[in-house]
């Protein structure tokens, strides 16, 4: 019998080691969400149901009472929920309320901790404590001094650490940055806008120039090819004239230097102006006559 018991106990005792039992259970937790108005959400998180809903609002309105006393502040409680949900092996229950006037909410500060003169608020006792502040605020003191923190929260590991009046914490409402600020905050970013503008303003400012530069070499091409091409036609025309004995009609000159009439009129108008012909009007036609020592007694006579 005694062989049996042991082997029974022996076998127990293997299966604990072989199949540990699993705790599911989740922390005690408060986080008490703060607004700029000095309300405040509390929730309260557990695994279990540790008071009944109708005990928790009667226990925190008398604790909300006391701090009204306690402040000299119009406090007061309301939207209590209570939820329970199960997953699988793990369960999770929480406690909600809104307190008012829970911070004293000055021009530009915060102050957060003249209700936890009251004893007991901690309803449930140790737990993990966070309190989260309202954006456009930071930190300007707090005690004790909390076990982590980000962006907008502050968390404690535990109450132990928490005397009379604590946790006492004041917000300070952020500034508008100067303009130093913002450019000693964003420095790299205008250095590289700064950088990308004057390469961008640069590179403008060379195809530009080089465009301009390529304009004005082709205009001064284009004038000397022009110079050219006019000292060449005056060049056929005097040849022209000297071929046809000093004097041609006007229209005969267009007509066989295969000119337009307007061009071989300002080509004209410009050899006359320049001395180098003559131009008589016979009737409707136009004469046009070489000028110089051999040619003037010809258009003399």
């Amino acid at each position: 019998m005694r062989v049996i018991a042991s082997t029974i106990l022996w076998l127990f005792c293997c299966g604990l080691l072989l199949f540990p039992t699993v705790k599911c259970e989740i922390p005690l937790e408060y986080a008490i969400e703060v607004g700029s108005d000095g309300l405040a959400k509390w929730t309260i998180q557990c695994s279990s149901v540790l008071q009944s809903f109708e005990t928790f609002i009667s226990n925190v309105q008398s604790l909300v009472s006391e701090a009204r006393i306690e402040t000299g502040r119009n406090m007061s409680a309301a939207r209590f929920a209570m939820t329970t949900n199960v997953s699988g092996s793990y369960t999770i229950v929480k406690y909600q309320f809104q307190w008012t006037m829970f911070a004293i909410n000055e021009t530009d500060r915060i102050k957060i901790g003249d209700v936890f003169e009251v004893a007991g608020l901690f309803l449930f006792g140790e737990g993990i404590v966070n309190i989260v502040h309202p954006a456009g605020y930071t930190v300007e003191s707090v005690v004790p001094k909390e076990h982590e923190a980000s962006t907008l929260t502050l968390t404690w590991w535990g109450i132990a650490d928490f005397k009379s009046g604590e946790p006492k914490i004041t917000l300070v409402q952020k500034k508008p940055l100067t303009f130093l600020e913002l450019l000693q905050q964003n420095i790299f970013s205008v250095i590289g806008i700064i950088v990308l503008v004057g390469a961008g303003s640069g590179s403008l400012y060379f195809f530009r120039t080089k465009k301009h530069r390529k304009e004005i070499e082709k205009a001064g091409s284009q004038r000397l090819m022009e110079a050219i091409g006019a000292e060449g036609d005056e060049e056929r025309i005097v040849s022209l004239l000297r071929n046809a004995g000093g004097q041609l009609r006007q229209s005969a000159i267009a007509n066989q230097c295969r000119f337009s009439k307007s061009k071989t009129s300002i080509l004209l108008s410009k050899m006359e102006g320049e001395g180098k012909v003559k131009r008589i009007e016979r009737g409707r036609q136009k004469i046009v006559a070489l000028i110089g020592k051999e040619e003037r007694n010809a258009v003399e006579d």
